[in-house]
């Protein structure tokens, strides 16, 4: 009886040890990668190297998070050109729930992109791909969007901010747009010996604008008239339900599960 009883507890107590051991490296759950030394956030993929780490076919985006004893990195890369128009006229919003709940969190929204200024002064006789239009796009390109963080008022805030945020776009040789951002740990309310896991929402924002209802057109190249139309202030509207025919008005997110990367001292 005896031996029968020191059998049970070994196998219960091995299982709730496997069970404790394999909850704690979930394989859905992802570690950061340590961040390279002295970062310079500056729209390259210099110190990240030409392949990412992970890959969201929805989003159509490479991308990797990274951490040291300061900051948590976001770095993406796209070589589709439908998602990066979209980054580049709504943004992506990168969320963080130090709870590991799917629930928005503190949110950080780059690039905003100033369309009253491009508005004001669009690119003369340029194509939508064009160096000029893309230059003059990535020149406009002066705020940062926050909410829900503890110590900022929701709303935007400079590239040169005091609260150690930092963001950037720009091209690669290969034309893929990159995006990198630094936000300090606190920010999201965390410290570097935290071991909690957090849900992290990656959002492609979609283009946004204004619609005239109970119109058709069905003319393929529509959209792209519009969308650079309405960006450069030449008055078109979008007929009503458009949106919801062209991906470059739909949204597209996905959550990832990631803890801190310890950093040796």
């Amino acid at each position: 009886m005896k031996t029968k009883l020191q059998l049970f507890s070994i196998i219960f107590f091995s299982f709730i040890a496997t069970k404790g051991f394999s909850q704690k490296i979930a394989s859905d759950v992802i570690v950061n990668s340590t961040a390279p030394q002295q970062v310079k956030v500056d729209g390259k993929s210099t110190e990240w190297g030409d392949s990412l780490k992970y890959y969201n076919p929805q989003s159509k985006i490479s991308y990797d998070l990274a951490n040291d004893d300061q900051n948590i990195y976001l770095v993406i890369k796209s070589s589709d050109k439908q998602t990066t128009t979209k980054i580049l006229v709504g943004g992506i919003s990168f969320s963080v729930n130090i709870n590991g709940k799917k629930k928005l969190g503190p949110t950080v929204t780059f690039p905003i992109l100033d369309k009253a200024a491009l508005r004001a002064n669009p690119p003369q006789k340029s194509k939508p791909d064009s160096v000029q239009l893309r230059n003059q796009i990535l020149s406009n390109i002066k705020e940062i969007k926050v909410s829900g963080m503890k110590e900022i008022v929701d709303g935007s805030i400079s590239l040169q901010n005091e609260y150690g945020i930092r963001a950037a776009v720009g091209y690669d040789e290969k034309n893929n747009l990159i995006y990198e951002l630094a936000v300090p740990l606190q920010q999201f309310e965390l410290e570097s010996s935290s071991e909690n896991v957090l849900a992290c929402n990656i959002k492609i924002n979609g283009f946004t604008g204004p619609q005239v209802p109970n119109q058709n057109n069905n003319n393929p190249n529509y959209g792209n008239r519009g969308m650079y139309g309405g960006m450069y202030g030449n008055g078109m509207r979008y007929p009503s339900g458009y949106s919801n025919r062209n991906p470059l008005f739909q949204a597209t997110d996905f959550w990832i599960k990631a803890t801190l990367i310890k950093q040796n001292k």
